[in-house]
């Protein structure tokens, strides 16, 4: 009996697990859904849905609000700036140039900023602001970070953090479904389709 042995073993060792695995959780976000086998469309689903949970939670919408804020905040501090040393205006033009550049992210540069903004009078009252989006930026970096090690290509983190999380953004958990599709033809084991949930995936999952 396989008391307190958690997860299917696949007759791979750990490290080829983490393999198979990540290789189908971006196969799965890349392409909707996947086909393989009943027992492996299961168990994904240990590795593919916390990896979307991610991609749900820092989706760029839940930091639009903050963005916005800090877009107004870096046109009051030009202000403040005007007669601050040449390093702190560095850092400053440092921001705002990144922030015009950038888009779905926050911009580069937030650290020196805030430094510099202690030596500048009139720059304190925005201090709170620049550190909730510092805060918001080092938590979606960490986020990102996370999914990057269950998947294998960068363009579909990119993918999770905006199309599909925002997709799944007002969805808390169930985010994919295993069809039963039929066994294969040779060794007749039992095959599924998994895929992310969408209107059209049939109800009749498993």
């Amino acid at each position: 009996m396989r008391h307190r042995k958690v997860g299917r073993k696949f007759g791979r060792n750990s490290a080829q697990r983490k393999s198979l695995f990540r290789n189908q959780t971006t196969s799965l976000l890349k392409h909707g859904s996947i086909k393989t086998t009943l027992a492996k469309a299961k168990e994904l689903r240990r590795f593919a849905e916390p990896v979307i949970t991610l991609g749900r939670k820092h989706a760029w919408s839940k930091y639009e609000g903050l963005a916005n804020e800090l877009t107004t905040t870096l046109s009051a501090l030009e202000g403040a700036f005007s007669g601050a040393s040449e390093e702190a205006q560095a850092a400053l033009k440092t921001v705002v140039e990144s922030n015009g550049k950038v888009a779905n992210r926050f911009p580069s540069g937030l650290g020196a900023l805030i430094k510099a903004c202690k030596d500048v009078a009139g720059a304190a009252e925005h201090m709170d602001t620049l550190h909730k989006v510092r805060s918001a930026q080092m938590a979606r970096q960490q986020a990102i970070g996370q999914a990057s090690s269950m998947i294998t290509e960068r363009a579909i983190v990119e993918k999770l953090f905006s199309e599909i999380g925002e997709q799944f953004v007002n969805r808390n958990g169930g985010y994919t479904r295993v069809v039963k599709a039929g066994n294969r033809a040779g060794d007749n084991a039992p095959m599924a389709y998994i895929a992310l949930v969408t209107d059209s995936v049939s109800d009749t999952a498993e």
